[in-house]
């Protein structure tokens, strides 16, 4: 007796897929309408400098009245290392209501990272940091270039405070 091996399933045999509708995602309250490096003067610039101020704006547009909302700032390597994540709750910033037009300003005064490019992620949450209204994971690209200063090696200069404590029981 010959066998048959049915290569493909024709399509009308083919079972039937349920389609799956979902529903469109609610406007969220608060959006992101852009992002800007800039000096302590406020003016943009192209790239940071180690040791000088930096100021990360955040433009926002809140349709409606937004309580507490946390602005939140997260800074990769090239590579993918997470070098610090930072927000206004953290910070003890309270930002109160907000509604409409408007900037937050997280300012690095002085600028700890050193010299290389770095990935800017951009988050606006609910106060709890449960509900993202903006997650824009690792949007922005940041170069950070020398001072002409000697600066620390790796991705941050830490601030740290030396002394020299001699031992004068010692020397007897």
């Amino acid at each position: 007796e010959e066998v048959k091996v049915i290569e493909s399933i024709p399509s009308e045999l083919e079972p039937a897929q349920p389609e799956v509708v979902l529903p469109p995602k609610p406007a969220e309250p608060v959006v992101l309408t852009g992002l800007r490096f800039t000096s302590a003067a406020g003016k943009p610039i192209s790239s940071a400098v180690v040791g000088e101020p930096l100021r990360i704006e955040i433009d926002y547009l809140a349709s409606s009245a937004v309580e507490n909302p946390v602005f939140g700032i997260a800074v990769h390597s090239v590579s993918g290392w997470h070098v610090t994540g930072v927000n206004t709750k953290i910070s003890h910033f309270p930002v109160g209501v907000i509604h409409g037009a408007g900037t937050v300003v997280a300012t690095m005064n002085p600028l700890r990272l050193n010299a290389g490019e770095y990935l800017i992620s951009i988050g606006i949450t609910d106060p709890q940091i449960q509900h993202f209204y903006v997650d824009e994971f690792q949007g922005w690209e940041l170069f950070v270039r020398e001072s002409g200063e000697l600066t620390a090696h790796g991705i941050v200069d830490l601030p740290l405070t030396w002394s020299l404590e001699l031992d004068s029981s010692s020397l007897d």
